[in-house]
């Protein structure tokens, strides 16, 4: 921050008086478990709040205070017992309207006492637009967790910001970025401000310590999805607009979803697009060259597993007596019974036998490193090394990279579908992380694809580094018991599935 800006904000704090006092919420968390009976969590946020089933969510002081002058002066010469009771009111009157407590005379009439003592208050601060909420629909707003980004960003400065109740989520426009055109900038104290529509590129800088006390006068009613990193992470207790996650999945695959709790299928939550991938001509020769020896010694061993002799039992004729099928002979004659002739057994190569699908993790989640390699460039360099290994060897294979953005957006990319290896050993090698790891429909997908082949032989083999998560609460033991329910489904459709991951746990999924 350049000394101009530095003598704007100690000049504006000196102007904006004291900050306003932070509010411990827990206490209202405690109430609120009292009256309802049930965990029910207690949201400050930079609007007139509400209620839902499951949380309440109450204008922050803060918020009250930028709304009213006359307010921020009553904070610094008065005390906040008049929050006290405003903050009994929304949750006496969000528990009553929920059928928490019983509407008998008694919690109704303490309701509107407290009621009357805040509304005379509040007319006088200019704030009685404030003095009640809304009640939200089930679901308009829910909770997520952001595991994996947040173990991604490693070392970075975090800020606490309230937000309002209502997010809306905007979608960067890479288009309109490129296309501003710098202009001069004759203020030179530069700001914050909110966003306006007015897109510019994304530096990802962190900004959070020096521009702290400007991050508390602004509104943050939007969030911008942008799949570029960021030095600095501002949290805030309530999330997105549950639309992102809410309503009927729709597109092009529709899957089920395990339930463990439940022991039941989520029918049709997941939708499943597919894409084509670009890649960077030349970059998969790159990593074929700098791998000559590991692919010769993958090329033995694909060629002396396909050179090995199987046994095919029970035929009209063939090499070898089928022990097996002439017990089953004599029995039969024994019993009067015309045996089968099928007593011979034939040996025969194991080639044209196998059909193999490689299925990437391209996720997030894949941009950290183990052993001082990126996950995803050992992905990348496994499945480019493998699928040369089985194009030169003449097999039947696929290659697919997989992501997601809640069980909505599913996206799985081409990469190889039996036509021209030459151009999608580059598409490989070009895959950049994005998005976050729903495996499960991923796997489902790759069964739908591979149920028609006739091979007798059919793998998935799956690259991951071990951790499904999703924005929508896709995580922990249920992203895994969904995992594990989806290797048993393509087990059960005759189709094996193998882990390969940087977690050395010995029941990764189950696999």
């Amino acid at each position: 921050m350049e000394l101009d800006q530095k003598l704007f904000q100690k000049a504006f704090s000196l102007i904006s008086g004291p900050p306003v006092p932070s509010v411990d919420l827990r206490r209202y968390i405690f109430l609120t478990s009292l009256l309802s009976g049930r965990s029910m969590r207690i949201v400050a946020v930079r609007d007139s709040g509400g209620f839902q089933s499951d949380c309440i969510f109450l204008p922050s002081l803060r918020h009250l205070a930028q709304q009213s002058r006359a307010l921020r002066k009553y904070i610094r010469e008065g005390s906040l017992e008049w929050l006290d009771v405003f903050y009994n009111y929304r949750i006496l009157d969000a528990c009553l309207a929920l059928g928490y407590l019983e509407s008998d005379a008694g919690w109704i009439s303490v309701r509107n006492e407290k009621r009357i003592r805040c509304k005379t208050l509040f007319v006088k601060w200019g704030l009685a637009g404030l003095l009640d909420g809304d009640r939200y629909a089930a679901g308009e707003h829910a909770v997520a967790t952001d595991p994996e980004i947040l173990e991604a960003r490693g070392e970075q400065s975090e800020k606490s910001v309230e937000s309002e109740a209502r997010l809306q989520t905007v979608q960067e426009d890479k288009k309109k970025a490129d296309e501003y055109i710098l202009t001069h900038n004759f203020e030179k104290v530069e700001t914050l401000e909110e966003f306006q529509g007015n897109w510019r590129e994304m530096d990802g800088a962190d900004q959070i310590e020096e521009q702290s006390d400007a991050l508390n006068e602004l509104r943050f009613n939007q969030v911008i999805r942008t799949e570029e990193s960021s030095s600095g992470y501002l949290r805030s207790e309530q999330s997105l607009a549950a639309s992102e996650m809410a309503g009927s999945a729709s597109g092009p695959f529709l899957y089920p979803e395990w339930d463990f709790k439940k022991r039941s299928f989520r029918l049709d939550h997941c939708s499943v697009h597919e894409q084509e991938a670009n890649g960077i001509r030349g970059s998969g020769q790159s990593i074929l060259a700098q791998n000559r020896s590991t692919l010769q010694r993958l090329r033995k061993d694909i060629n002396r597993l396909l050179n090995r002799y199987a046994p095919e039992p029970r035929q009209t004729d063939g090499d070898d007596i089928d022990l097996d099928a002439s017990v089953d002979y004599l029995v039969d004659r024994s019993m009067g019974i015309t045996p089968t002739e099928r007593i011979y057994s034939r040996r025969r190569r194991n080639q044209k036998e196998v059909d193999l699908l490689l299925l990437l993790d391209c996720s997030l989640s894949t941009d950290a490193y183990r052993n001082g390699i990126r996950v995803l460039d050992a992905e990348k360099q496994a499945a480019v090394l493998f699928g040369e290994a089985l194009d030169l060897s003449g097999l039947e294979f696929r290659c697919y990279a997989f992501s997601s953005r809640t069980r909505h957006n599913c996206e799985m990319q081409k990469l190889y579908d039996n036509q021209n290896w030459i151009h999608a050993k580059d598409r490989v090698a070009s895959l950049e992380p994005t998005g976050y790891t729903r495996i499960g429909p991923a796997i489902r997908h790759s069964i739908s694809i591979m149920k028609n082949s006739g091979a007798r032989h059919r793998w998935i083999v799956l690259f991951t580094d071990g951790q499904p998560n999703d924005f929508d609460r896709y995580e922990g033991l249920y992203g895994k018991e969904d995992v594990k329910h989806a290797m048993e489904e393509a087990r059960s459709a005759g189709i094996g599935v193998h882990v390969l991951s940087f977690d050395r746990g010995k029941d990764l999924f189950g696999a």
